[in-house]
């Protein structure tokens, strides 16, 4: 029965925190022009108004597409992507494996990888100490349920973060996402000072 329910991967997926804020923003978004409005009638007229009705309902489609939408759906007939502005459904036959690196990954029998943006996947103790973190746990019930469904006698194959070397190809990954940050914040640096 158990393993059962660990096999029922089916229902939506997302980052929470991202999700939570989000929505919070567009709320806060879409309601600051008509709370405008009643504090300062005389300031929404024209075309000061019309920039501020402009500007909070674009920030709320901004961030609504960004981190409102994207989720990641399992069902009995494969799995959705759903990105900021496109969605990419995958039948179980077109899966090959599920992985877990910065997010969680699909990666497609054709071997091209689908990142799933909305799956985030931090943590230092999971790379350095590999303990795995919830999306490695998704990542790898993912896995046996696409093994299950294959029916083929394949055995589930283990995420990134339980081998040494997945371990070290996500430390490397950060390192560079460091690396370009920094290389971003000295070069932001560089022009200011310079301006």
């Amino acid at each position: 029965m158990r393993q059962q329910a660990e096999l029922d991967v089916r229902g939506t997926y997302r980052y929470k925190p991202n999700w939570w804020t989000a929505w919070g923003s567009v709320v806060v978004l879409l309601a600051a022009v008509p709370v405008l409005a009643l504090l300062a009638p005389d300031a929404m007229l024209g075309q000061d108004g019309f920039l501020a009705s402009l500007t909070g309902a674009g920030g709320a489609a901004f961030v609504w597409v960004m981190y409102a939408r994207p989720r990641f759906v399992v069902d009995d007939q494969g799995v959705v992507v759903v990105g900021s502005f496109r969605s990419t459904r995958l039948r179980w036959d077109e899966v090959k494996r599920f992985d877990c690196q910065q997010s969680l990954v699909v990666v497609r029998t054709n071997g091209s990888v689908l990142p799933v943006l909305a799956m985030p996947a931090p943590g230092v103790r999971r790379v350095f100490r590999g303990e795995p973190g919830p999306v490695d746990a998704l990542a790898a019930r993912l896995n046996r349920r696409l093994a299950e469904v294959s029916g083929d006698g394949t055995q589930a194959e283990p995420v990134s973060v339980e081998s040494p070397a997945g371990r070290r190809d996500i430390r490397v990954l950060a390192a560079l996402a460091a690396a370009a940050g920094l290389v971003i914040g000295i070069a932001r640096l560089i022009v200011t000072l310079q301006s």
